[in-house]
């Protein structure tokens, strides 16, 4: 990469950086820096001495990226030996919506913690969204997630290494928080501590959107309650919608109830994910149930990655939500059919 290309990758993670302060972390003069950034406006990429950027919307996807293990048993005994055939990828929610939303030609950043492994390698090597962001947590070995399948693609169980995140501290997240300004919304998965998604949901800038996609019912509790308001988009499944509820404080039965509660509670809107009978949505405009189509199951691991990362490139771009809902669904059915955790086609995309 050039001093030009570095320059603009710089300004695009923080429009406020000085010439100074760019010419220091690139090695230049500031004279010299000025020069590129001269050559920069000539060239329309940066618009005036702010280096507003010609416009891209920008997604900063926050949380987990996992070696995945997948294995497929045809017969499940407990307590005995299963023959199984096994197939590794790389996954984490944050880390396949990064390349989901890269795949459908937005401009996405995986900010995550890795382990000083060789797994590290491997994975930063294999995604193809914007890996600047990622640190490496010397001591910490990178997360692990091992799902067994049945021979028709649900998932019997699934075991989560995932110890490194609980060194996400807020202090860390910090010394690289200067860097998420030029996105538009930031995508949180439930991998981060509490106090860390505390800490990035409360310091937002005013431009930003927040979204928040668990990784599991039990993580849900990591999920702050006193910046429920500070959510724009939550997208659930319907385990995660009930814990989700009573994370707040509410035992309601149905489904439609604890939606309403969640909204009620601040956040801006609700999808609650299920499976083959659809998707349900709340805000406090309006509520619909949208049906899913009928589709033959391969392997179901990154399904509801892949509807998110419609969902919030919907957000995004403020399209009608019934709209990239059912695009949502279109992409989400297509990982359904395929072995890979994120498909690299153009399905569900505007």
């Amino acid at each position: 990469m050039g001093k030009k290309e570095e320059i603009l990758s710089l300004i695009r993670q923080n429009a406020y950086y000085s010439q100074q302060e760019l010419a220091d972390l690139v090695g230049l003069s500031r004279s010299a820096c000025a020069g590129y950034i001269s050559q920069l406006m000539r060239d329309g990429e940066i618009l005036g001495k702010a280096y507003v950027l010609k416009e891209e919307k920008r997604v900063c996807c926050i949380g987990g990226a996992n070696l995945d293990r997948k294995m497929t048993v045809e017969a499940f005994r407990w307590k005995d030996s299963n023959p199984v055939t096994s197939h590794e990828s790389f996954g984490g929610v944050a880390r396949n919506l990064a390349e989901n939303m890269h795949v459908l030609g937005l401009h996405s950043q995986l900010m995550t913690v890795l382990g000083s492994d060789e797994a590290a390698g491997r994975l930063t090597a294999d995604c193809r969204a914007d890996t600047s962001l990622v640190q490496i947590l010397p001591q910490e070995r990178t997360g692990t997630y091992t799902a067994v399948m049945e021979s028709s693609g649900e998932m019997l169980f699934a075991l989560a290494d995932m110890a490194i995140y609980d060194a996400w501290t807020p202090a860390v997240y910090r010394a690289q928080k200067h860097r998420t300004a030029a996105a538009d919304v930031l995508v949180l998965d439930t991998n981060l501590p509490q106090e860390t998604m505390k800490e990035i949901l409360s310091s937002k800038l005013p431009h930003q959107k927040a979204v928040i996609v668990p990784v599991s019912a039990a993580k849900i509790s990591r999920i702050p309650q006193e910046s429920i308001q500070d959510i724009d988009l939550l997208l659930l499944n319907e385990l995660e919608a009930e814990a989700m509820a009573a994370h707040l404080g509410n035992e309601a039965d149905e489904l439609e109830a604890r939606a309403a509660n969640i909204v009620q509670a601040g956040a801006g809107m609700v999808i609650v994910t299920r499976g083959a009978e659809g998707v349900y949505m709340a805000s406090e405009e309006e509520t619909a149930y949208i049906e899913a189509e009928e589709v033959k199951a391969v392997d179901v691991t990154g399904a509801g990655d892949a509807f998110a990362s419609v969902c919030i490139d919907g957000l995004l771009h403020d399209e009608e939500p019934k709209v990239w809902i059912k695009r949502a669904l279109a992409r989400a059915a297509a990982t359904i059919q395929s072995t890979e955790s994120v498909i690299r086609t153009q399905e569900g995309k505007r």
